[in-house]
């Protein structure tokens, strides 16, 4: 099922850049989003158009607070710290981050859901971004949707980025993703920005 996404996103662009003609080919390169994760698994989701209006992408919602945003940076190397190479580390204080994550998560996922005319009960599955297992659960927790997350941070740690259409493609390899089903993906970074989507498969 995974090929099958690569497969699928690998289609997805070319056909994009197929009607952007007057794109450069540099520009199509950097478009080609689909960068492999272990076994095929794409760091991209890609949902193909269909005449059927039910399914796809039904709404997003995506905050970011820059306020925190040296919570995890590099200071050095640049302006702030250009001659300082104690500052030419990476630096992230986690916990710090945690809490963020909990004030944010939760709140954006619930105005989301109330914008669309959903409640928590209609979306079957969550697919969050995964730190660690235990802020998962936490988030999930507070948010209301325990047993409802895809969690697959145990398996591969956190793959940044790629946890969201991973644990998604897992999901669908599973049966617990299946057409029609009311999916929420939930995205998070440090500074802090949450995005979230709602799609029905």
């Amino acid at each position: 099922m995974v090929e099958f996404y690569a497969e699928v996103a690998a289609v997805a662009v070319k056909e994009a850049c197929e009607q952007v003609p007057q794109m450069p080919a540099s520009s199509k390169t950097a478009s080609t989003i689909i960068k492999e994760v272990g076994r095929h698994v794409p760091e991209a989701i890609v949902f193909k158009a269909e005449g059927d209006e039910g399914c796809g992408i039904r709404k997003t919602r995506f905050s970011s607070d820059g306020r925190a945003w040296d919570l995890a940076t590099i200071k050095g190397g640049v302006t702030l710290c250009a001659f300082d190479t104690s500052q030419n580390y990476f630096v992230s204080y986690s916990a710090d981050i945690n809490r963020l994550a909990i004030r944010h998560v939760p709140l954006i996922a619930k105005l989301l859901v109330e914008e669309y005319g959903w409640k928590l009960d209609d979306v079957e599955v969550v697919v969050p971004h995964q730190v660690t297992r235990s802020i998962t659960e936490r988030l999930m927790k507070i948010g209301g949707a325990v047993g409802k997350a895809m969690i697959t941070v145990h398996k591969y740690g956190n793959t940044a980025a790629a946890s969201v259409p991973m644990a998604l493609a897992h999901a669908v390899e599973e049966g617990r993703v299946k057409r029609d089903s009311k999916v929420m993906l939930v995205g998070g970074a440090s500074r802090f920005s949450v995005g979230v989507i709602m799609a029905v498969f």
